[in-house]
């Protein structure tokens, strides 16, 4: 998760401009306006958004959304995991890097893989677009504080936009009940929060997330539900760490009947599936509590 994210050095990397022009995706909520958008990356990263997408198309359209991001998950498996790539430059920036991946970034770039892929959609600039507007605050990138950093104001965020919807409570999930206030109170380990107008901005977003209902499945009860789960919801791991919401984050898919998880791994260092099922896997870690569950909306 960016939460524990650490400066990297930028090297390698080249800063672009291209213009964003947003179509109307089918969301609650309209993309912002057209705007001259900077993004970090490499010639790279650009040729394989192309090179997936393109292969996402060619085969046969999936037959929902879960399917799609499926697809777009596996594509990247074996791909290195490495944190702190977004925090590349001095002012908060789009940035694209399929060569590393965290369990943020991965899920982000399935998620948005997927839905250009059934919308049928292969430019890079449709990729930007989508980007900006699942990772940051109404599709707009202003500031640090901009970026969805705790996953529970992401899964908010992103059901407002009709890009996801938090299925917990629908398949017997418990009040989740915890102040979240993580940042505020580590801010030594977020290069940005030395300067303390940004700390006041995180607080209150912290204040707004503490006055919003939340459902997990405790650990101990997924297997029971896990038939309730579909291959390609989203899976967001709750966690005991005082006043953090979710410690990882990835994606479903059923394995010899089980549910297993696709996502990536800082144990392994690179995208793949849990080799033991999810209630498995959460077992063996003691800091995780349970589970959150999203499924996509058809786009």
């Amino acid at each position: 998760m960016d939460l524990h994210l650490s400066p990297v050095l930028a090297g390698g990397l080249i800063m672009f401009s291209l213009l964003s022009c947003q179509a109307p995706p089918a969301t609650a909520q309209q993309p912002p306006a057209a705007s001259r958008q900077p993004y970090v990356g490499s010639p790279a990263d650009s040729a394989a958004v192309r090179v997936s997408l393109e292969a996402l198309m060619a085969t046969p359209r999936p037959a929902h959304a879960g399917s799609a991001v499926v697809m777009a998950g596996t594509r990247m498996m074996g791909t290195p995991y490495v944190g702190g790539t977004l925090e590349v430059t001095p002012e908060e920036t789009l940035v694209v890097n399929l060569r590393e991946l965290d369990c943020t970034t991965f899920l982000e770039n399935a998620v948005v893989m997927a839905r250009l892929a059934q919308q049928q959609e292969s430019s890079f600039q449709a990729y930007l677009r989508e980007l900006t507007w699942v990772r940051y605050r109404g599709g707009e990138i202003a500031g640090y504080t901009s970026r969805l950093h705790y996953f529970t104001d992401w899964i908010g965020e992103n059901t407002r936009k009709g890009i996801i919807r938090d299925i917990t409570a629908s398949i017997g999930g418990e009040p989740y009940l915890k102040k979240l206030d993580f940042m505020s109170t580590h801010t030594t380990s977020y290069r940005q929060l030395a300067d303390p107008a940004l700390v006041r901005e995180i607080i209150r977003t912290e204040d707004t997330l503490n006055t919003q209902r939340r459902f997990f499945i405790p650990k101990a009860r997924i297997h029971a539900i896990e038939h309730q789960i579909q291959d390609g919801d989203l899976l967001a791991i709750t966690t005991t760490v005082d006043g953090l919401d979710v410690s990882h984050v990835g994606i479903a898919i059923h394995q010899a009947g089980r549910l297993h998880m696709l996502h990536a791994s800082s144990v392994s260092k690179q995208v793949e599936i849990t080799q033991v099922p999810l209630a498995d896997y959460l077992a063996a870690h003691k800091s995780q509590s349970g589970i959150i569950v999203c499924r996509l909306m058809e786009p």
